[in-house]
């Protein structure tokens, strides 16, 4: 994406319907937005187990959640 226009559409964001996710051709807006909404319910189901149990294995998975949502730019 460059000025949120995708590059293989040539659609702004607002216009994009993401027909073609899951493949290298075509918009892939749609299936990051997804992406970003899984790791984000993800990332408050790990953190919410850790302060349920504050376990080593929960930490870990907490971490991981963590590091998933910030390569996505999800802001947490």
């Amino acid at each position: 994406m460059i000025n949120n226009m995708c590059l293989n559409c040539s659609k702004y964001r607002t216009s994009c319907s993401g027909e073609t996710d899951n493949t290298f051709t075509g918009c892939v807006y749609k299936t990051i937005q997804t992406d970003k909404r899984q790791a984000l319910q993800v990332y408050k189901d790990t953190k919410a187990a850790w302060h349920a149990d504050p376990s080593r294995d929960n930490w870990i998975a907490f971490c991981d959640a963590k590091i998933t949502c910030r390569r996505l730019g999800v802001i947490i």
